[in-house]
């Protein structure tokens, strides 16, 4: 229609007509995708894997990243409970096959002390030895369930499509002031830093990362406090406003 647009993304979409459930349309609308950013006036990828896709098909291309309001996403003020080390992961019923890649290190720490795992979002096997809790996810309540976290958890196994995500998980928990673990594949490595939270690569490093946050209040309360300081300068929707207004309004001009 000649009309200028703007593409933006935050999933790995081209994967999809590649492999997987939609691998047999890919003679028909396998290159959809590329000539869908090709002929944008301007591309907004989520992460900067997203963006080397991106930007090798159209070079008006800018990383804005998956945000929040961290004037929603507010810290706990209560501490955490002495009894239970809390770990919490959020995600959709497509995604909860990802925590079977940390069932043996949880597994290990509760032959320690008593574990839990709440689960908002999906529905996950019984863990030996965990109490593993699944909670229904809800616009009003997925704030206050995280805020009930001793730390958030993003694993992920390491594949053209999960090197698309771009993180949303680590950006609730950090907004809410909560550590986070996460396997080192595409934008966690972007959003974890050595003073937010801990890149885990395998069930050993999930564990001695488990042990750190669990026996540290005061390592616990210093990557919670950089995490929330991290989302307000990068992954907030005062930080990427003004970057997404300049883009629309170089387009509309």
């Amino acid at each position: 229609m000649r009309i200028p647009y703007i593409y933006d993304f935050d999933d790995a979409f081209q994967v999809k007509y590649q492999a997987g459930r939609y691998e047999r349309f890919e003679s028909l609308l396998g290159n959809k995708f590329d000539y869908v950013v090709r002929k944008a006036s301007a591309v907004l990828p989520g992460n900067s894997y997203l963006y080397q896709y991106a930007h090798s098909l159209n070079q008006n291309c800018t990383v804005v990243p998956t945000v929040v309001d961290h004037t929603r996403y507010l810290p706990r003020h209560a501490k955490r409970d002495p009894e239970v080390f809390n770990v919490g992961w959020i995600g959709s019923p497509s995604s909860v096959k990802c925590l079977k890649a940390i069932e043996q290190p949880l597994a290990a720490l509760a032959k320690e002390g008593r574990v839990r795992l709440s689960v908002i979002g999906g529905v996950t096997a019984p863990i030996e030895g965990v109490e593993v809790i699944n909670i229904p996810w809800g616009e009003a309540t997925e704030v206050e369930n995280i805020r009930r976290f001793d730390v958030g958890i993003m694993p992920l196994p390491d594949d053209p499509w999960t090197r698309g995500k771009c993180a949303f998980k680590l950006i609730q928990y950090m907004a809410c002031g909560v550590p986070v673990v996460g396997s080192p594949v595409g934008a966690n490595c972007d959003v974890i830093t050595p003073t937010c939270g801990i890149l885990a690569n395998s069930d050993h490093e999930w564990l001695e990362a488990f042990r750190l946050v669990r026996d540290s209040c005061a390592v616990a309360d210093m990557m919670g406090a950089s995490g929330r300081s991290r989302v307000a300068a990068i992954y907030s929707l005062d930080s990427q406003l003004p970057i997404v207004e300049n883009v629309l309004r170089s387009i509309a001009g």
